[in-house]
């Protein structure tokens, strides 16, 4: 390997310098594979030290905000290590963000560079692409200049109203978010990982952050877009891992039918995450997956995966989301910030090493979200008497029908159950009676023509009377984030049912 790669800190107390220390111990190990190209750990390491040695010369310096845009490939992965190695703060921004919106998240943090695959935007910010980062080799490089309380991380999260809220995170932080999501999974150096998933979020962020802490191998495709294409990806290549996002089963299961079975004997682990997954799909999956560990976990940027449920372990606890990682704690907290009974549902507060440091540019916010407890997730859920993570919706969206409390997930379920209707999205209106405070609003898309008597008659005995929507809207597409969770503040109009 090249002298000139960066000098390590006599302990690896970053991801950053784990990276760089196995590289060192195992060169010749295969660390990504990206369509024909493949890199080595060393020839990883010796392209990252050119991207470093190129954000220096760009005036970039410790605690700088580095913007990083692009579709997945290597050098997205290497210029993210690359930024944190030259102590510089790493904002991950999805490449399909439209330029304004884009430009907005690159002024809000300050960025001093935007690094892309190419050079094709109007912006106020420099712009470095990876073949001009890349066009001298390294050489004479400083220290990695990360420490374990500087920031890492600055990650935009997918908020519906408002400010978007950059959650920062230290390198002590996602290094103890690695090792936590490691405990669970248990990858291993030997192990080969598909990653057709963004890294610009932190669900596929979070699958380079554990490799660069195991030294396995990692796959990096395209994004999600051909069902069938990844999993004849999974099959070429022997793959013993694999992360995917629920709708990316979803479609595989209509697309390749029970295919994915060819991997059985192959694939060792799955990591889902980002959105819940249909029952029947899960189910597909352990029927065809039998001796394949498939881990469901639950999080949030701010506190990475904290809980994570396993299929065929937890096959009793069909509604749960699981277990606490190891070393995580989850409280459930009532309105008057005490621990609430097993069983009774309140706030969900997790604390832990990978807990971020705040929101960037917010206090009020980072006040309001981080307490002695830890992290105030938002979300509410409960506790079973073995310790298992139930959720019943966000504080935000509960719907208060006279004193009662609706979960709209709830709702939604049932009336994704009704014949004709293919999707659904519930939110709290003023009630029209005047009498309830709120009622329920059902925003439906459906395949055939279908009228409101029709779906109350179908949730009636199903559905608390207070539950069943008041009043329903026909709509062609429930609005979604990009990481595919529903945006219930956006939705207006559409057509009375």
């Amino acid at each position: 390997m090249n002298p000139g790669l960066p000098k390590m800190p006599s302990e690896a107390n970053s991801l950053v310098s784990h990276f760089f220390a196995y590289a060192r111990n195992h060169p010749d190990h295969s660390a990504f594979i990206s369509g024909e190209i493949s890199f080595t750990y060393g020839a990883a390491a010796e392209r990252t030290a050119a991207i470093t040695q190129g954000l220096s010369k760009r005036g970039i310096s410790p605690g700088d905000r580095v913007a990083l845009s692009a579709e997945n490939q290597i050098d997205l992965a290497l210029s993210y290590f690359a930024i944190h190695a030259i102590g510089a703060v790493a904002v991950m921004i999805d490449a399909k963000t439209p330029d304004n919106e884009k430009l907005m998240l690159v002024a809000d943090c300050q960025a001093r560079l935007l690094v892309a695959a190419k050079n094709d935007g109007e912006f106020d910010t420099p712009i470095a692409t990876f073949d001009e980062l890349t066009s001298e080799a390294a050489r004479d490089l400083p220290e990695i200049r990360a420490t374990p309380d500087s920031l890492s991380d600055l990650l935009y999260t997918t908020g519906t109203t408002g400010r978007p809220k950059g959650v920062l995170l230290s390198h002590a932080n996602i290094l103890s978010g690695a090792r936590h999501i490691n405990a669970v999974i248990q990858p291993g150096p030997d192990d080969t990982e598909l990653v057709p998933i963004p890294l610009s979020h932190s669900f596929g962020l979070g699958r380079l952050r554990c490799m660069a802490l195991t030294g396995n191998t990692l796959i990096i495709e395209p994004n999600l877009n051909n069902a069938a294409a990844i999993l004849m990806r999974l099959l070429a290549l022997r793959a013993t891992g694999l992360a995917l996002v629920p709708a990316g089963f979803e479609i595989m299961r209509r697309l390749t039918r029970d295919r994915i079975g060819e991997a059985a004997k192959t694939l060792r682990y799955i990591e889902i995450g980002s959105a819940p997954i249909h029952p029947d799909t899960k189910q597909w999956l352990m029927d065809l997956l039998p001796d394949t560990h498939i881990y469901h976990h639950y999080g949030m940027t701010e506190a990475t995966r904290s809980v994570f449920t396993e299929y065929h372990r937890d096959k009793d606890k069909p509604g749960s989301v699981g277990l606490p990682s190891p070393g995580i704690k989850v409280k459930i907290l009532d309105d008057d910030g005490r621990s609430a009974p097993l069983g009774t549902p309140g706030e969900i507060v997790v604390s832990g090493g990978m807990v971020m440091q705040g929101y960037w540019d917010q206090p009020e916010l980072t006040k309001n979200s981080m307490g002695s407890e830890g992290f105030h997730s938002g979300d509410i859920g409960y506790l079973d008497s073995d310790g298992y993570l139930y959720l019943a919706g966000r504080k935000s969206d509960i719907i208060n029908i006279g004193g009662y409390k609706v979960d709209p997930d709830g709702v939604e379920s049932h009336l994704n159950q009704c014949p004709g209707i293919t999707e659904s999205m519930c939110v709290g209106v003023p009630d029209p009676d005047g009498i309830t405070g709120e009622a329920v609003l059902a925003y439906i898309v459906s395949e055939k023509e279908i009228s409101s008597k029709m779906i109350i008659n179908s949730l009636r005995g199903k559905l608390e009377e207070y539950k069943i929507p008041k009043s329903f809207q026909s709509i062609d597409k429930i609005p979604k984030s990009s990481s595919g969770k529903i945006k219930r503040q956006v939705l207006s109009g559409g057509t009375k049912i």
